[in-house]
């Protein structure tokens, strides 16, 4: 009788090693799983905010220079260089502009400021100083009289969105680690009331 007992118990304890094994496999596979999902949502996050911050620049941009052309048409068709060149010195005047040039309708450069360059280098240049390159025709009468050109500086145009999203991520990490201990707490209790319980 006792050596039938032994060799259930053994047969017991085996399948119990069995079971346990297929668990530790079963939550390490559930683990690499969720490692995945998680990094593919970080990353799928990351790319998200990307595009949107390119979209928000090129929004400033073009708002920009499409209010700035229609501030200065009239004054163009009227040839008052005078007050063109104060209304572009004022848009120069913002952090997040680094030149503005103003050029005829055959492309010929008006006026321009100190950082303004020809188009080739502004392009060069486009990828060496992270500038955003927006060019706005000004039309009058349903024909093209000129075109602004504004060069924003990239790095301050996407500072602020840039703060702003960090502060949301900074955000979602504390919200899972809360909800990471939240879950071994609640494991904790149940499994206190369990042993409780038999």
């Amino acid at each position: 009788m006792p050596l039938k007992s032994n060799i259930s118990r053994v047969q017991a304890e085996q399948e119990h090693s069995g079971l346990s094994i297929f668990k530790r496999i079963a939550n390490f596979a559930i683990a690499i799983l969720l490692a995945f999902i998680i990094i593919y949502l970080w990353l799928n996050n990351v790319i998200q905010d990307q595009r949107q911050l390119e979209q928000q620049a090129s929004q400033l941009g073009r708002t920009l220079s499409q209010q700035h052309a229609l501030i200065i048409k009239d004054k163009l068709q009227q040839k008052d260089l005078k007050s063109i060149e104060k209304q572009l010195n004022y848009l120069e005047s913002d952090p997040h502009i680094f030149s503005v040039a103003l050029f005829d309708e055959k492309g010929q450069k008006i006026l321009g400021s100190q950082n303004d360059t020809d188009m080739v280098s502004v392009f060069s240049a486009s990828q060496d100083k992270g500038l955003l390159v927006f060019v706005q025709d000004i039309h009058q009468d349903n024909q093209v009289i000129g075109y602004l050109r504004v060069l924003l500086l990239r790095e301050q145009v996407l500072a602020f969105f840039s703060q702003y999203q960090k502060e949301i991520l900074y955000q979602a990490l504390l919200l899972v680690i809360l909800a990471f201990l939240m879950g071994i707490l609640v494991t904790r209790g149940f499994y206190k009331i369990k042993y409780k319980l038999q």
